[in-house]
């Protein structure tokens, strides 16, 4: 529900302030308090230093797949905005616009290995597992009471591991492939990327 993780247990700070035209305003505290465990389970919990270790990895975790489905997306935006540049270029280039297309289907397979099927959600079909599906799990793990267990840590690991291979697909499109792409699109006669098509005064 975009709360946050849990707080671990441990000696904390609060102080109220306002915000209005950019002017700070403290409005009370601070005040210090104690958080302490919700309640005693039946289980084990794992200790607090086990979840701040699961935590940073699962952070990190969350913050590489951020970027790489950004940098993702933006190659899926520049693949389809050459492809527009190669319907207003000067001349047909079937072979070209035969590996823009190639390379589009490559970065959406891309996307599908990263966060799923689109198709397959929508009536609730399930495909492989993803590094999303496996940030998903490592996210429940830090939901709980009970801490991470080491099945949440193997599938976050997993997770990375599968996670790092897309990521060297997408800095290889988006640092060897576009780029050369986009030299070949030019080349062909095409407008500059958001253009408008050429004159034929």
């Amino acid at each position: 529900g975009g709360g946050g993780f849990m707080a671990l247990p441990g000696s904390y700070t609060a102080t109220l302030i306002a915000i209005v035209g950019g002017q700070v305003t403290e409005l009370a505290g601070p005040v210090d308090f104690e958080v302490v465990p919700l309640r005693d389970g039946a289980l084990e919990r794992a200790t607090d230093q086990q979840f701040a270790t699961f935590r940073e990895d699962v952070e990190g975790f969350q913050q590489d797949f951020a970027r790489t489905n950004e940098r993702l997306g933006d190659q899926i935006e520049r693949i389809e905005a050459l492809q527009t540049a190669l319907e207003r270029a000067e001349s047909e280039d079937r072979g070209l616009r035969s590996r823009l297309a190639e390379t589009r289907l490559e970065l959406l397979e891309l996307r599908e290995a990263m966060s799923g099927s689109e198709a397959r959600g929508e009536i609730g079909e399930r495909g492989p597992p993803t590094p999303g599906n496996r940030l998903s799990v490592g996210m429940r793990g830090l939901s709980t009471t009970y801490g991470p267990t080491e099945l949440h840590s193997q599938t976050v690991a997993a997770g990375r591991s599968e996670l790092a291979e897309i990521r060297t697909d997408v800095d290889r499109m988006a640092e060897q492939v576009m780029p050369e792409l986009e030299r070949a699109v030019e080349a062909a006669g095409a407008p500059p990327l958001g253009g408008t098509p050429p004159s034929d005064d």
